[in-house]
């Protein structure tokens, strides 16, 4: 026993999964900072009408991504080192092939949806930034493989500074024009142009796999990739409900100016909510791998020990920005935007749940469909009491809704666990 524990101490140690983990953590601190920074210079810098328009196409480019990348990206933290070297070699070529035809496509669906969008928003400014920031999917799916590759390669402290110098660049891309007195049309064009550049770094960080001999294309690799994956988009379809419902609701129903109050609200708290994400993409490796060779409870006790170490950073802050709401919001975005502190004390309470991807053991182990039931009970429970909260309450009622839906689909998963494992939940989870 005293053996059993001095060796899971070490896996655990900051040497370990604890400095990776650290890197990570730091990027996207890094990353979520400069993206709320631009947020509260934004606030300052353009009327709330205008603020809508922007807001609806930050989610509206991402959402594209959502839904045409396919989960590509998350299948490198599976298959990367479950690969020999030629296969690695080909499943990376495959992955390239896949990821820019998948940008292309999303990227023109976007550019033929954009006047109907316009329409139904009620929105008339959305339609020509939408045109022209419709290639953001294709500079964006291809460069999601890179941070996975890098985290599977052991290589945190290059995939921390990759992000962050991405991130920098596309924030001062969109601010720097607007700083200097140009439309946000011509904003959001060096923006779009400087995220396609960006493109140049992927062919270097994956030129050895590239470079080497061997096919483009492997029936096999495909089907085993498509085997794990299939599951997980199934269950990302009413993931991309949770994500995004909200937002086109609010975009339906509310005016341009309606949407951006409740926007600028209706965020968890900056960085800290992703913390345990950030983690969990850093285990997965570690998970995959003591499962492999059969090391459960070192598996258990990696994840536990996680969502322990996440609570203890992020449940203090939580609690300080449900509490004090409104001074928080009047802070980041100014008194203008005052009434968006009532989602933001809900998003705020999201935090109390977000120490872990519950997901990532279900990844490790195979068990996709786990994802896709997770993924169905929180839709369920969203579309049920989105429209009468949302009636009942408007903004209050919609982010509520989003809260008790995730409650409720991670309550579910945790049970599932245990029936699974034959552990009581108290063994993994604390």
């Amino acid at each position: 026993m005293i053996e059993e524990r001095r060796s899971l101490a070490v896996l655990l140690k900051p040497g370990r999964i604890g400095r990776q983990a650290s890197l990570v953590v730091i990027g996207d601190a890094i990353n979520f900072s400069t993206g709320i920074i631009s947020s509260m210079i934004l606030a300052r810098l353009i009327p709330v009408d205008m603020m809508g328009t922007y807001r609806q196409i930050m989610y509206l480019t991402p959402m594209a991504v959502s839904i045409t990348e396919l989960g590509i990206s998350s299948t490198v933290y599976r298959f990367w080192n479950f690969y020999n070297e030629r296969q690695r070699a080909q499943y990376a070529r495959i992955l390239t092939i896949v990821a820019f035809s998948l940008g292309l496509a999303a990227s023109a669906g976007l550019a033929l949806i954009a006047p109907l969008l316009s329409v139904w928003f009620n929105n008339p400014d959305l339609k020509n930034a939408l045109l022209i920031t419709a290639a953001y999917p294709l500079s964006t799916i291809p460069l999601m493989l890179l941070r996975p590759v890098l985290l599977s390669q052991g290589y945190s402290l290059k995939a921390t500074l990759l992000e962050t110098v991405f991130s920098l660049f596309s924030i001062l891309s969109i601010l720097t024009p607007l700083l200097l007195g140009a439309p946000l049309t011509t904003a959001l064009s060096i923006w779009i142009a400087v995220s396609l550049l960006r493109l140049a770094v992927f062919p270097v960080i994956l030129r050895s796999s590239l470079r080497a001999p061997g096919a483009w294309w492997d029936r096999q690799i495909v089907r085993e990739v498509w085997e794990y994956i299939w599951p997980i988009q199934v269950g990302r379809l009413p993931g991309y409900i949770t994500s995004y419902l909200d937002k086109v609701v609010t975009s339906l129903f509310f005016t341009t100016t309606e949407f951006a109050v409740y926007s600028m609200g209706a965020r968890e708290i900056p960085f800290i909510g992703y913390i345990g994400f950030s983690v969990s993409n850093v285990l997965m490796p570690y998970l995959v791998d003591d499962i492999k060779q059969q090391r459960f409870q070192q598996a258990f006790a990696r994840w536990s020990k996680a969502c322990e170490r996440t609570a203890l950073v992020t449940y203090p802050i939580a609690a300080f920005c449900c509490w004090h709401a409104v001074p928080v919001i009047q802070f980041l975005f100014s008194a203008t935007y005052t009434e968006s502190s009532v989602p933001f004390r809900v998003f705020a309470a999201f935090t109390f749940m977000r120490v872990i991807e519950y997901s990532s053991i279900a990844k490790a182990l195979g068990r996709t469909d786990f994802i896709m039931r997770l993924s169905f009970v929180n839709a369920c429970v969203l579309i049920a009491l989105i429209f009468p909260l949302g009636w009942l309450l408007k903004g209050l009622g919609i982010a509520l809704s989003l809260l008790i839906a995730a409650v409720a689909s991670s309550t579910y998963v945790l049970h599932a666990y245990k029936k699974l494992l034959g552990v009581r939940v108290r063994t993994f989870f604390p």
